[in-house]
């Protein structure tokens, strides 16, 4: 069973058994597909990073297994966490620019999106 969490802005499925489920039985989908790449459970010290920023992107090309340690110096050098459900989210100064700057040219949202490492909807938001 597939559980949408929109305050976290996660997929989620039904697994009792997984050494990381929630209390209601619940795994991040992430998790799932990473741990079938890499053919084991992932580490206490290991977390699944989404690289496009958009944590209902779960395709395995979008996902990336950092250390906790790496994740979290990631995200401490600048790069800021979105989600693309009901989160606040600033962007640079320098990203919006270079957003409307793209668009201008002639790129579409997800182009956009692909180029700066941020969420399609991300993007839509600030060319509105």
């Amino acid at each position: 069973m597939v559980s949408f969490n929109k305050q976290e802005g996660r997929y989620y499925i039904r697994r009792p058994e997984h050494p990381r489920s929630n209390y209601r039985g619940y795994v991040k989908r992430a998790v799932l597909v990473m741990e079938d790449k890499i053919g084991r459970f992932l580490n206490l010290g290991e977390v699944v990073h989404h690289v496009n920023s958009d944590c209902t992107d779960d395709r395995l090309e979008n996902l990336q297994l950092l250390t906790r340690e790496d994740h979290t110096s990631l995200h401490k050098a600048g790069f800021k966490l979105e989600r693309s459900v009901g989160a606040w989210n600033k962007l640079p100064g320098w990203k919006i620019k270079e957003i409307h700057k793209l668009k201008k040219v002639g790129y579409n949202n997800p182009k956009i999106a692909r180029l700066l490492g941020i969420a399609d909807v991300t993007v839509k938001k600030y060319i509105l």
